[in-house]
């Protein structure tokens, strides 16, 4: 039978002695900042639902301006070419699982390649 060594228990009892000690040592204003540093967020935020059929919703309140910057393309423009391609069958199927609206298909599709991801415009 192997002989049980005294060290390992010492060590652990030295190291939660020195995990007292440093919890009871530490000041108001640190224990404050590691509860601070420890949260990803100190002011609540506004949490978006991911689903693009909310997104539809928004793009519809959004200003011109706002428009223009998410879908690089005007208003007028959108509604002509969701009018193009509103009965493409590309855009149409016929099984379970139903496919979203072209206009938020479309509206996808020029967010996501207005950029190719370090703020270039393509």
């Amino acid at each position: 039978m192997p002989k049980a060594s005294q060290r390992l228990p010492l060590l652990q009892t030295l190291n939660s002695l020195q995990f007292i000690d440093a919890l009871s040592s530490a000041s108001d204003s640190d224990i404050q900042e590691d509860m601070v540093t420890s949260q990803r967020y100190i002011n609540p935020h506004k949490r978006y639902p991911s689903h693009y059929m909310y997104m539809m919703n928004d793009l519809q309140t959004l200003s011109s301006e706002k428009f223009q910057q998410l879908c690089r393309t005007t208003y007028e423009s959108f509604e002509k070419l969701v009018a193009q391609i509103n009965n493409d069958i590309n855009f149409q199927n016929s099984s379970q699982n139903k496919q979203s609206n072209p206009a938020i298909q479309l509206a996808v599709a020029l967010s996501r390649l207005r950029s190719n991801g370090n703020g270039a415009a393509l």
